[in-house]
């Protein structure tokens, strides 16, 4: 059985799931089942979702987790770090209290968050002992990691060269864009930046601002073009 959930962990907004869940455990089936869920991490675990993760032979909580404090703000937006740290130390709280239980970050990494990569394995090196499982945008496009101007590119891969070579070889083997989705504009890095700051105007914020680093770099680049 596999069911994915695109949602919080929020007893009352799916209520079929958990219910199913707690008769298979009414039943006395949990010690042969091993079970894995996805949250974003914005709500705590209800009572029920707490029993329903440790009762089962084992359980799996990927949260995913994009960036760390404001720069988690940006990617996650209206969501704040605080809310999401406060689950993760529920869940590693479940962990260490049940053998059954792990917590397991996934990060979702596009041309936005690359550059946050080590400061959230560190974090879940010290958290958990474990780097988070790294996915790699598709869509939309101009989010890939590769349409970042090629000196861009090359401080990512320094950035990363030291714990992540593999990555960033996966990230380069994506097929370079050469025409983007929209025939108006020239590159798939200036539609990068046209749907960026269309984001960053609506919500008053700045993505250069925000992930300063690679936005130095970036801005070193004269690829930015307000």
């Amino acid at each position: 059985l596999r069911q994915s959930l695109n949602a919080p962990l929020k007893f009352r907004e799916l209520p079929q799931i958990p219910q199913f869940l707690l008769r298979l455990l009414d039943a006395g089936r949990g010690s042969n089942i091993r079970f894995k869920v996805s949250t974003n991490g914005t709500r705590l675990l209800t009572p029920a979702w707490q029993r329903i993760v440790t009762g089962f032979e084992s359980a799996t909580v990927m949260v995913s987790v994009d960036a760390l404090d404001q720069q988690f703000y940006y990617m996650r937006h209206p969501a704040t770090w605080a809310r999401v740290e406060r689950t993760i130390d529920q869940i590693l709280e479940l962990e260490h209290s049940n053998p059954g239980v792990r917590l397991q970050p996934v990060m979702t990494v596009s041309a936005l968050n690359v550059w946050a990569i080590p400061a959230v394995s560190q974090y879940f090196q010290r958290r958990c002992g474990r780097d988070p499982y790294l996915i790699l945008v598709q869509w939309p496009r101009y989010y890939c990691v590769n349409v970042l101007p090629d000196p861009v590119r090359t401080a990512v891969e320094t950035h990363l060269a030291g714990r992540w070579p593999a990555v960033t070889r996966l990230m380069w083997s994506q097929p370079r864009l050469n025409n983007p989705a929209d025939t108006r504009i020239s590159t798939p890095w200036q539609e990068f930046q046209q749907w960026t700051q269309i984001k960053d105007r609506y919500r008053g914020e700045s993505w250069i601002e925000t992930f300063d680093e690679i936005g130095a770099h970036v801005l070193k680049s004269g690829k930015w073009y307000e």
